[in-house]
């Protein structure tokens, strides 16, 4: 096949070369006015500069076999007889959309109107006004100039030169759309809506002052548009690699366009940008820490090496936490050769149970695949829930030996991260402002990234221009995605179809890991090539039954037998346990429930009832991160062991929260959900066996009725078989269930489900269902803003009266940020958050001459204001109570501003919950 350099070796279709007077076209104007001096960008020197681009990310992601990959499978689905003329003309259309993508920048009245080129060019009257831009002008060109080509070619069958001829269609779309912000119509749609199919004629003046060698064409090819997409689109078997070699040429077309302009518009030295690789000495710098950096990661890969030589001896059972050290070790080693026998096979499962180190064993699995592997040059880290990005941050740079220059925070709490940089480095000008860091974390150049499950499925299916940027930084990558089950198992046959898929395509190694993890390749889902998943841990009940893991909690489920159960039973229950079961002098007991207002009022039960609790603390969806920092950090000090502590909270615990409890009780809902709770609870193994009761005060159908495991568990499982699957720690008699039934769904014509709807929406490239139809989370929600004052310091989980350890709040990036904006000066012990709502309405509501500054100070304040937010469910009597506390001057649609909080919100406890006695459940 044609390589990418020997096509940008091509003097065809460099614009100096075909475009009459190419000197007298302009692609850019200088931006800001004090750029008197710098001189207009032409036409031609934007588009090498893009060009070159392309190359370079190409290039460092490795991506030339992947693209070749993806057009071999498309042309093999086809069955094309003229397999490397095909080929060769669909490396071509990959990488001409990009040469193409400005050529109707010819436009005169784009010439007038945007690059107010006067000198030259005059406005005409055609139907190419400026709001028609060029993009539309560059695609058709595209399309004219390869249907003619590929009329004027030879081909043994006819139906390989009809493929390309549509192809030439599709990919054009890469042109069309590619200054608009989402996509917003399939490729077919887009093509028969343009105005040029109406006026055709005017596209000979533009064809003709290119050198093009055009022969009459006939348009008459434009008149069945609908019957040669429905023939093209018959073809399932190349749905997606057709989706996936579009996503991935308009993200590098977009990408090298962003950064060319960048480099023209802010006079950045690009050239030296770091485009976030892990290269040859960060590769070596992983692999050599993850085996020293932890004296118990060391030990683990001794163990790997007997493992992979002899026999070993058997796993420990009794109790202890020293044989829990030694399970935790051997669930690594097993881990680690298992990767070395299959280092070449792309999906993983790492089945471990709670407790045993699943995080630092991902760590080493991803090592090992670097090592073996040398194309693979990025890591992914996927998650469902913030709290589990910080920890891990946490755990990835002192287990790698790394800095946050390696290692990216893709959240929303984040904010917006900067890199430190070396003297040299600053004088060399490259680093100079923020328009480098805003490149850096518009297009994720860190080796590393964490981030949310939501943005992390978004990039592989959303509709959106800014998320598509980051297609091509998935291919050759690692993705560790953890806690797969926290979403609805109704998008469960979704994930495994783009897993799937795209590990094949982008070449891809996904590693899928839990306590509790769904085998959703079990799914009966029409899969071009199905692959196996490899199972890190085989046989992972050994390590589930062990007694370390499975007598460390036991469940008792004697109070869901008991009539007319309450807040009072519950209360008296939760002290005389705490009392019988308090070692020495000091208890952790945690209380969870499935909705914030019985958490409130179970706070007030028990304190009208006993002073036995030293400490009594309340977590909820609705306590601002710094406030739940100051609880963890309690919990984890060793220094208040001697405390008899409550934790009453809901479900936002089970969120990884890593904290050690003693004794737990929680309102029944999810099986799965009840398992995370009790991973809460005597986690190290340092205490006798600890129990979970589980009772009934909220009906979880209310949080839970469309979810199948729901649905599954009150009608498929018995009593008996929900305590076994809690003791056994055997989740598949739960999920077996679950896959079923949503094979069940798909099986069936009479609904919309995968088969039916979400398929037909891959295969005729309608981007925006396809974006639409898979949400992971589905419930509106609204956020609110709290005005108050928070700390800069808070305690740290080390803290002595005697040698104070303090935690930030706010990264130093944020806090000169606000001295910048003079709303905090050094010193201060508080940030005042009226005064950061301001400073947010400010930057969205007044255009700063500096587009780059204003968003990288709108990244960088959405970081702050995360720190006084919250979310509640929304729905229109949501809003009319709210309203009588917000100031509706001053805030926006779904983020709201709590003027009057006092009213309603404590900072300890958060919603006052007395204030909502109509809509308990919108409040988790």
């Amino acid at each position: 096949m044609i390589t990418l350099q020997e096509l940008s070796e091509r003097t065809s279709f460099r614009v100096e070369t075909i475009l009459f007077r190419h000197e007298r076209y302009l692609a850019h104007l200088p931006h800001f006015p004090n750029d008197s001096n710098k001189k207009s960008e032409t036409l031609a020197e934007h588009t090498d500069l893009v060009l070159n681009f392309f190359l370079e990310l190409c290039m460092s992601n490795h991506l030339e076999p992947v693209i070749d990959k993806i057009i071999h499978q498309l042309t093999d689905s086809v069955n094309a007889q003229d397999k490397d003329k095909c080929n060769n003309y669909l490396k071509a259309f990959f990488f001409d959309a990009v040469s193409f993508h400005d050529f109707g920048k010819t436009n005169e009245n784009f010439q007038v109107a945007r690059m107010k080129n006067t000198q030259y060019f005059s406005s005409v009257s055609t139907i190419i006004k400026p709001e028609h831009g060029h993009s539309e002008l560059g695609a058709f060109l595209f399309i004219v100039y390869y249907l003619e080509k590929i009329n004027q070619d030879s081909f043994e069958k006819e139906e390989s030169q009809t493929m390309l001829s549509t192809f030439t269609l599709i990919i054009a779309n890469s042109i069309i759309l590619h200054h608009q912000s989402s996509i917003y119509k399939t490729p077919q749609d887009k093509i028969k809506g343009s105005i040029f199919l109406k006026n055709l004629d005017f596209l000979k003046s533009y064809q003709n002052i290119y050198r093009f060698k055009y022969a009459d064409i006939s348009y008459s090819y434009f008149e069945n548009l609908d019957t040669i997409f429905d023939t093209f689109f018959e073809n399932k078997k190349i749905a997606f690699y057709t989706f996936s070699l579009l996503r991935l040429n308009f993200s590098l077309l977009t990408a090298s366009d962003y950064l060319a302009t960048s480099s023209y518009m802010n006079n950045l030295q690009i050239k030296k940008l770091e485009l976030g690789i892990i290269n040859t000495e960060l590769r070596k710098t992983i692999i050599n820490n993850v085996k020293t950096t932890k004296a118990y990661n060391q030990k683990a890969f001794l163990k790997a090496e007997e493992l992979s030589t002899s026999l070993i001896e058997e796993i420990p059972t009794k109790r202890s936490n020293e044989n829990l050290n030694k399970l935790r070790e051997r669930m690594a080693a097993e881990a680690i050769v298992q990767v070395r026998k299959h280092a070449q096979q792309r999906l993983f499962y790492l089945e471990a149970p709670t407790g045993g180190g699943k995080t630092n064993i991902s760590m080493l699995v991803a090592s090992e695949l670097l090592d073996k592997n040398p194309e693979l040059n990025k890591i992914f880290y996927v998650f469902p829930f913030t709290t589990l990005i910080t920890q891990t941050n946490k755990s990835i740079l002192e287990t790698y030996g790394l800095t946050s220059n390696e290692v990216a925070l893709m959240n929303s709490k984040a904010g917006f991260q900067t890199k430190e940089f070396t003297d040299e480095e600053k004088q060399d000008g490259l680093y100079s402002n923020n328009k480098t860091n805003h490149l850096n974390n518009l297009f994720a150049f860190y080796p590393i990234c964490l981030l949310t499950h939501i943005r992390f499925f978004d990039i592989l299916k959303s509709n959106e221009k800014e998320t598509i940027y980051l297609m091509h930084r998935l291919a050759n990558s690692i993705v560790i995605i953890d806690e797969l089950q926290s979403y609805n198992p109704l998008h469960w046959d979704k994930m495994l179809y783009f897993i799937t898929h795209y590990a094949e395509s982008l070449n891809i190694r996904f590693v899928l890991m839990s306590a509790t993890l769904p085998k959703i390749d079990k799914l009966n889902i029409p899969l071009v090539n199905r692959q196996n998943f490899v199972e890190l841990l085989p046989e992972s009940s050994r390590f589930f039954t062990n007694p370390n893991f499975s007598e460390r909690v036991q469940f008792n489920f004697d109070l869901l037998e008991q009539k007319d159960f309450n807040l009072d039973k519950l209360a008296e229950l939760v002290i005389e346990e705490s009392k019988n079961r308090q070692q020495t002098i000091g208890i952790k007991t945690i209380v969870e429930f499935i909705f914030k207002k019985s958490a409130s009022l179970f706070k007030e039960t028990i304190e009208s009832k006993t002073d036995y609790f030293d400490k009594i603390f309340i977590l909820s969806g609705t306590i601002l991160e710094s406030r739940r920092r100051e609880i963890i950090n309690y919990l984890k000090n060793e220094n208040y062991n001697d405390k008899r502590i409550l934790l009453i909270t809901t479900q936002v615990v089970e969120a990884g929260v890593d904290i050690d409890m003693d004794l737990g009780f929680k309102n029944v809902s999810l099986i799965d959900s009840d398992e995370q709770l009790a991973g809460r609870v005597n986690r190290n193994v340092l205490k006798p066996t600890c129990e979970v009761f589980l009772f009934k005060i909220n009906e979880s159908n209310i949080l839970y009725k469309k979810d199948l495991r729901y649905q599954v568990t009150r009608d498929s499982i018995t009593i008996d078989e929900h305590k076994n699957i809690l003791k056994t720690k055997d989740f598949n008699l739960l999920y077996d269930k679950v896959l079923s039934g949503i094979d069940k769904l798909n099986a069936d014509s009479r609904f919309e489900n995968f088969n039916s709807k979400y398929l037909p929406n891959i295969e005729k490239l309608d981007y925006l269902e396809v974006h639409n139809q898979f949400k992971l989370i589905e419930q509106e929600n609204v956020s609110i803003f709290v005005p108050i004052d928070i700390p800069v310091l808070i305690k740290g989980e080390k803290h002595k009266p005697d040698k104070p350890d303090y935690e930030n709040i706010f990264s130093k990036s944020e806090l000169k940020f606000l001295e910048k904006a003079k709303i905090y000066y050094e010193g201060d012990k508080a940030v005042n958050g009226a005064n950061v709502w301001n400073l947010y309405r400010d930057l969205i509501q007044n255009r700063k001459p500096d587009f780059t500054e204003q968003i990288v100070g709108i990244k960088t304040i959405q970081g702050i204001l995360s720190k006084f937010t919250f979310s509640i469910f929304y729905n229109e009597q949501v809003e009319r109570k709210f309203t009588q506390f917000r100031d509706v001057e001053i805030d926006f649609p779904k983020y709201w501003y709590l003027q009057h909080y006092h009213q309603i919100y404590d900072y300890e406890t958060g919603i006052i919950d007395s204030q909502f006695e109509s809509f308990d459940t919108q409040i988790l």
